[in-house]
């Protein structure tokens, strides 16, 4: 009964919890060199993102990107000169 109840309990309050911790305490956890250059890479690309806003694209499955990408291929083929997708 110990059990079933503690498991409820974790899995409705502990969840709140939890969340808690990872949101409002300070990451305790140190900053190494992978995760410093996974974060500068984070930056950049969201400041590229920022600055071509207007042309960005954004696609929920590698899949979809390629998709599109073959189907502009007969269109870029006619435009003069190519072009990328």
């Amino acid at each position: 009964m110990k059990n079933l109840i503690f498991r409820i309990f974790n899995l409705t309050v502990g969840k709140v919890v939890r969340l808690f911790q990872k949101t409002l305490l300070p990451n305790s956890r140190p900053q190494g060199v992978f995760y410093l250059i996974n974060q500068q890479a984070l930056q950049d690309s969201a400041q590229y993102a920022s600055n071509n806003f207007l042309k960005a694209m954004q696609f929920d499955k590698r899949e979809e990107l390629w998709s599109y990408c073959l189907n502009r291929i007969p269109q870029l083929q006619t435009e003069e000169g190519g072009g990328h997708c």
